[in-house]
């Protein structure tokens, strides 16, 4: 299983894409943070795969069924923007990894990858909501 640790406080794209997104997919864990609470809320998470994300950054159907496959293995996931309408000039800061790798490398993605040496994916899309 995998919690999705939600970067964000935008209450809009809450209500229009994350109530629904929550809804398809009720087995999961949702956690909706600000940066201050960002460490102790993955330290909080009850599964053991975790996926990081900003609120404006929703996954695609594509990148769910990656998750599925990846969850529990020593596995990174990094998608990138979905190429269609709204794809935003950003950065996406957006991720799955083993919640106790993470936490172990000092939540540092690099750091966990170069300690922890997972194979790392680069699958997936994310749509840009904002």
């Amino acid at each position: 299983m995998i919690t999705f640790i939600i970067k964000g406080e935008d209450q809009k794209l809450f209500k229009y894409f994350w109530m629904p997104f929550q809804i398809k997919y009720p087995r999961y864990q949702y956690l909706f943070v600000n940066e201050n609470q960002f460490k102790q809320t993955i330290v909080k998470a009850k599964h053991v795969t975790i996926f990081i994300t900003d609120i404006d950054a929703v996954p695609t159907y594509e990148t769910m069924v990656l998750l599925e496959n990846i969850g529990g293995k020593n596995e990174v996931l990094l998608p990138k923007w979905y190429e269609g309408y709204g794809k935003p000039s950003k950065d996406l800061n957006t991720f799955s990894v083993l919640k106790e790798k993470f936490v172990s490398a000092g939540y540092d993605l690099e750091e966990c990858i170069e300690k922890w040496t997972p194979v790392v994916h680069s699958k997936g899309t994310m749509y840009y909501v904002k």
